[in-house]
This record gives C-alpha cells, structure tokens and sequence, in this order.
C-alpha cells in the first residue's frame, strides 16, 4: 500500500515538472525570449532586429 502511494506521488510530480518546465506546453505566440534575443512567431523563432516591437 506504501509502495503504491509513493509510486503514484513520484508520477504526479514527474508529471508537474514537465508542466512547469514547458515540455508538454510550447511557447505561446508572440513570447520573448530574452536570453536569445528572439520572438516566437507562426510556430517559429524569429531573431530579433532593429526597432521590432515584439523585442523589448
């Protein structure tokens, strides 16, 4: 019985990481990603230039 509660907790919590971490959700339109100076766009990453509005 012990053994099949922390088997199932340890599936839940494997299963929130990915949540969180954004494995199971991709990102969303028009997110920016800072670290790479880009913006995602019709489910592609778009390098950020001069004066774009979406890279701020």
């Amino acid at each position: 019985m012990i053994a099949k509660r922390i088997s199932l907790s340890s599936c839940l919590l494997a299963l929130a990481a990915m949540f969180v971490s954004g494995y199971i959700v991709g990102p969303r339109e028009g997110f920016y990603d800072r670290s790479n100076h880009r913006w995602y766009h019709n489910h592609a990453w778009v390098a950020c230039v001069d004066n774009d509005v979406h890279c701020r």
